[in-house]
């Protein structure tokens, strides 16, 4: 059994230079369409119980996830749901609970608005980042 995990955040018709990347619903039929040239769709609940069975048949599965709970991502689960391609949500709690929006939301929101020049002269004018020893080697890792 061959399983690929395809991890989705945002949908929209929107293009950004940085910061969020989202994908518009006509690029997400093209790669569902493209997907299902050689994988079959599978739901949590379908490989828990090949893996439960250990039913590990030949066949290519897909399996598609989308976080972060935004509208735009309830949004995507329903045009999925018309496709009848299952998926699984992954929804984080702090923002429910809390009523705060995310720190990576955050910081994405940033990204679309100000370029990395901006960004590094605010951070540095603030935190006066320029003068922190950064370890080349984990810079380049990250």
């Amino acid at each position: 059994m061959k399983l690929l995990a395809v991890n989705y955040h945002y949908f929209r018709e929107e293009k950004y230079d940085a910061g969020i990347y989202p994908l518009s619903k006509k690029s997400l039929q093209k790669q569902i369409d493209d997907l299902a040239k050689e994988y079959t769709f599978i739901s949590q609940s379908e490989i828990s119980k090949l893996i439960q069975q250990q039913n590990f048949t030949s066949k290519n599965y897909c399996v598609i996830t989308i976080d972060d709970g935004l509208k735009e991502q309830m949004d995507s689960f329903d045009f999925l749901k018309q496709l009848g391609v299952p998926c699984i949500l992954y929804v984080p709690t702090f923002p429910i609970q809390f009523k705060k929006v995310l720190d990576v939301h955050k910081l994405h929101f940033v990204r679309t608005k100000m370029n990395d020049q901006e960004l590094y002269d605010l951070l540095d004018e603030k935190y006066v980042i320029n003068s922190f020893e950064f370890i080349q080697e984990a810079l380049v890792n990250q």
